[in-house]
């Protein structure tokens, strides 16, 4: 029996995202380590020649336009939080792909209005023409932007 691809199994959502990014990653030519718990950092990576600094990464997936944040990733220091947007579950291509420092994303969410509900979390959904206009500045089309953005 086929499964009815119109259900999205967020689960899978994420592993699809994860493999995308971590793609995008390696041919820039860093290394990707995935940590064997979540706890707020999906992966760290490092390139070699870089002084073997890292960053960690929080990723973020949706197959429309939404935006999510936890208070909790505030006490992470030097997170970066990768947002893939569009994403389908049956195409690799298409995609948005932004990346937002904390203070980029903190920026954001007071230009929006976003707000923590009281589980500490913030959401956007079915996000507007005007409000993606504004994420333009970080969204990340070659791997050239995405080398700048994460170094």
């Amino acid at each position: 029996m086929l499964r009815d691809i119109t259900k999205v199994d967020s689960q899978v959502q994420e592993i699809r995202a994860r493999g995308i990014v971590i793609d995008r990653l390696l041919s820039c030519g860093f290394e990707v380590a995935v940590p064997v718990r979540d706890k707020g950092v999906d992966f760290l990576i490092y390139r070699e020649n870089e002084n073997n600094s890292y960053r960690k990464i929080q990723l973020k997936s949706s197959i429309g336009e939404t935006f999510s944040f936890s208070r909790k990733y505030l006490s992470t220091e030097d997170l970066v939080c990768i947002y893939v947007m569009n994403l389908s579950m049956t195409d690799t291509t298409g995609y948005r792909l932004f990346v937002m420092r904390i203070s980029d994303v903190l920026d954001f969410m007071r230009e929006e209005n976003i707000n923590y509900n009281r589980k500490g979390w913030a959401f956007k959904k079915c996000i507007k023409q005007s409000t993606l206009n504004r994420l333009e500045r970080y969204e990340i089309e070659s791997d050239y932007q995405l080398i700048k953005a994460l170094c």
